[in-house]
């Protein structure tokens, strides 16, 4: 199991009916100026008039929260398309990483890089289909940005292996 810092499940109301199949893993990160982790904690479980939800959340510091189980369809990819699939809540899995402007940090990236990892593991998503919420909303969406990962994007993903956390 991966060590998140806290597992705060039993909080979250912003989702929909149904099983999420997981076929995906949906990168995303944070509005700018709301790099506070308990504001997106309280926003991301629906204790705002904000209407978005995340599985996971990676505060600046490399600490994941998990705020819903995989299975569940949370509210983190609404108006997508991705291999022929539309609207890719019910299909992925959405990691929320905050944005510390203007760079994101080693420590983020590490806990992303074993995050997936594990999470490819533990739901056989194969690493083509590790995809950022800008690959499936060209047209509104920007995230995540190419900062994350700058231009080896392609290259990062290529060396993912699934692996169990140990």
């Amino acid at each position: 199991m991966y060590p998140f810092k806290a597992d705060l499940t039993k909080r979250q109301r912003n989702k929909s009916k149904g099983i999420n199949t997981c076929e995906y893993i949906v990168l995303h990160h944070t509005a700018t100026g709301y790099n506070s982790v308990n504001w997106n904690i309280k926003v991301l479980l629906g204790e705002t008039s904000r209407q978005v939800s995340a599985h996971v959340l990676v505060d600046t510091n490399g600490d994941a929260y998990k705020l819903w189980d995989p299975k569940w369809i949370l509210w983190h990819a609404w108006d997508s398309t991705w291999e022929g699939k539309r609207y890719l809540n019910g299909y992925s899995v959405g990691i929320e990483v905050i944005w510390p402007l203007p760079w994101f940090t080693d420590e983020q990236r590490h806990t992303i890089l074993w995050l997936v990892q594990h999470l490819m593991a533990v739901l056989k998503i194969p690493k083509e289909r590790v995809i950022r919420h800008k690959d499936i909303s060209k047209w509104r969406k920007t995230d995540i940005d190419d900062s994350f990962f700058k231009e080896w994007f392609e290259t990062w993903r290529a060396k993912l292996k699934p692996r169990e956390y140990v």
